[in-house]
């Protein structure tokens, strides 16, 4: 029998070419696993659900500015800090806080009250509504009996709006050392020469000595400020107002209930 050196040999590398086919085939579904599980390593990384925690840089929130003071022409006669304030010597600066506590009563509910402010630039007369605001009216009584109004300026006066006094330090921040409730009544500023308490910027009370006249119509007021009494003469005086001008001095009188308008100031 003739040999066949030749079958042998080629049988060998058939097997060994079997043999790789069948490897690369068990590798193949093994690296779609490894690349399919690299992307979703991938994929949690990068949105943040590995771990819990973001890789991401967090944004960086741009700085605000913090908003400015609202002006006093704002239709807001709050009390608060004046950018010019009036001179007022120490003797009147000492009453600022003079007081624990509201006072006592000083009005008669059955009476009528009415004021003269006597300025440097004029008289002016108020009727007050002690019905309708008693602890301001009480309130305004007292302090005037005490002196305490005797030499105060206007600390703020806006054309066309309000002009305001009644504060010891003239720059908005002072008081008597106490506060009032908000007496909001049925009256409303209609015209000019309505009068009534300021209030501290986001304050539910009232101050207790600083008051403004309107010098217009200020329907935005309504419903804010304790309207306490209005100008029954002398109203082309508060027009003359300025900053810095002067309440000499302020008293008040009980009126007959029958005719409270037509009563003339006593001299």
């Amino acid at each position: 029998m003739t040999k066949q050196p030749h079958q042998k040999a080629t049988s060998r590398p058939a097997k060994r070419a079997a043999g790789q086919g069948s490897s690369r085939n068990s590798l193949g579904p093994i690296v779609t696993v490894v690349i399919i599980v690299g992307g979703i390593l991938l994929l949690m990384v990068v949105g943040g659900w590995l771990g819990g925690a973001s890789v991401l840089p967090t944004p960086t929130a741009t700085p605000t500015r913090a908003p400015r003071p609202t002006p006093l022409t704002s239709a807001t006669p709050n009390v608060g800090p004046s950018a010019a304030p009036a001179q007022v010597s120490p003797e009147i600066a000492q009453r600022n806080n003079r007081y624990s506590e509201a006072p006592p009563q000083r009005i008669d509910p059955t009476k009528y009250y009415q004021a003269v402010i006597r300025t440097n630039k004029g008289d002016i007369g108020l009727q007050l509504f002690h019905r309708e605001a008693p602890q301001a009216v009480n309130s305004f009584v007292y302090l005037t009996q005490e002196g305490f109004y005797d030499g105060m300026p206007f600390w703020a006066v806006n054309p066309g709006e309000v002009a305001m006094t009644g504060d010891p330090l003239a720059s908005g921040a002072g008081g008597p050392g106490y506060d009032l409730p908000l007496e909001i009544s049925g009256w409303r500023h209609t015209k000019p020469g309505m009068v009534a308490l300021g209030r501290f910027p986001d304050s539910e009370r009232a101050n207790g000595s600083q008051f403004y006249i309107t010098l217009a119509a200020q329907p935005g007021f309504d419903g804010r400020y304790p309207i306490f009494g209005e100008v029954i003469y002398g109203m082309n005086t508060v027009e003359q107002l300025e900053v810095g001008d002067v309440m000499r001095s302020v008293s008040v009188f009980e009126v007959d209930p029958q005719q409270p308008a037509a009563a003339t100031p006593a001299p």
